[in-house]
């Protein structure tokens, strides 16, 4: 059994979603939950006020919270866990494809069933959900979530902070600026400025 002690900050879906994939991996052993406040499910072993305590017996943390409202609370949880001193890990689970060509930065997760093709990059504190696929020379910003069963076709661009909605699907090299909102089932096929939000 591993060593390496892991945490979950949040205790909702997308948390049990992340128990999923490192349960799937021989290297992590979940410890809990740390809710937002005194949490009431099983596996709980903290709010985010012990974090600090925490630290003194559990080095590794895993950001469980979801991104599609907006993505403030899982970039401030990240930023208070580096502040802290964790390691916050690439996640990638058992049944995921990753390229030996692809880069992924720490924090970033990637779910079940996710194929992340030949020299794609994909930044810091990204979920990459069930199914998704990153095709080649994919670019990715920092703290972007690619939803469930999306496409991100070839030499495409994802700027920092921006949603990609499930089955929603970014043609051969578009390039989307930073904090964009793209809705589920959406195709685009061209260019899209910083901010912007298609349904």
């Amino acid at each position: 059994m591993s060593s390496k002690k892991i945490l979950i900050v949040g205790d909702g879906g997308h948390a049990t979603s992340c128990r999923e994939v490192i349960d799937s991996l021989d290297e992590y052993a979940f410890e809990g939950y740390v809710a937002q406040k005194d949490g009431n499910k099983g596996h709980t072993i903290g709010c985010d006020s012990d974090l600090l305590d925490l630290f003194n017996e559990i080095k590794f943390a895993c950001v469980g919270i979801g991104q599609i409202k907006n993505n403030k609370n899982r970039i401030k949880s990240y930023n208070s866990l580096k502040e802290i001193g964790y390691d916050i890990p690439t996640l990638i689970a058992s049944t995921a494809y990753i390229s030996k060509s692809a880069e992924i930065n720490d924090g970033t997760i990637v779910m079940h069933k996710a194929f992340v093709n030949s020299r794609a990059k994909i930044g810091k504190n990204c979920i990459i959900n069930t199914g998704a696929i990153i095709e080649h020379g994919v670019s990715i910003g920092d703290n972007c979530h690619i939803a469930t069963s999306a496409v991100i076709n070839g030499d495409s661009v994802i700027g920092d902070n921006s949603f990609v909605g499930s089955g929603a699907v970014i043609l051969q090299g578009i390039n989307i600026k930073k904090n964009c909102l793209i809705g589920a089932g959406v195709v685009v096929k061209e260019d899209l400025s910083a901010g912007k939000l298609v349904k």
